[in-house]
């Protein structure tokens, strides 16, 4: 694991919406961030910088395109919708300049966790608006596709994390990626 601070299972507790600036209100149309309020239910692994969090946080997965009075809610292809009752396994990053500190490490690598098995409950789609076909999933979510919790742990804590990056492991995630891309000569 080399971006994440931590790996937890939530329960998606409630949503609200963001706002539109005033620009877009005048323009009649505008994105409403979608945020959700997820329970901690239990913390599979922490990284090296001994970060977790407990109780509830704040995400913000998706946003509601607004226009011409209809709203229509935007989600990635192979992300989760992060749907209200069901749980979550969720990579996390901890980064105190962005508000909230804590945030999913991609929306990508938030994956359904219903009765603690990786891929039960919500559906992921791809960009067509069908089911997700299982060699569409990136390597690392096929990996975990399917395995319970003790699984999922230990399969995280046998993961080598980037060479690069654990060198540099003192610094927030996202500080961490662009030292490394600098390292390796990669652009974002």
């Amino acid at each position: 694991m080399s971006y994440a601070d931590t790996v937890v299972v939530v329960r998606v507790t409630g949503e609200s919406r963001g706002e539109l600036t005033r620009d877009e209100e005048q323009a009649g149309e505008g994105l409403e961030l979608r945020y959700v309020t997820l329970e901690v239910v239990d913390t599979v692994w922490v990284g090296p910088r001994g970060l977790a969090p407990a109780g509830e946080i704040t995400l913000s997965p998706n946003a509601w395109v607004v226009s011409a009075g209809e709203d229509r809610l935007l989600v990635f292809a192979e992300a989760a919708r992060m749907e209200v009752g069901r749980a979550y396994l969720v990579p996390l990053v901890h980064d105190d300049a962005f508000d909230p500190a804590w945030q999913a490490l991609s929306i990508t690598a938030v994956l359904p966790f219903d009765d603690a098995v990786v891929g039960q409950g919500e559906v992921l789609f791809d960009e067509t608006g069908t089911e997700a076909a299982q060699e569409e999933l990136s390597q690392a979510v096929r990996t975990l596709w399917g395995l319970g919790r003790d699984e999922v742990a230990r399969s995280l804590a046998s993961t080598s994390p980037d060479a690069a990056a654990k060198e540099l492991f003192s610094l927030p995630p996202t500080d961490r990626f662009r030292e490394v891309q600098k390292a390796t000569g990669e652009t974002e």
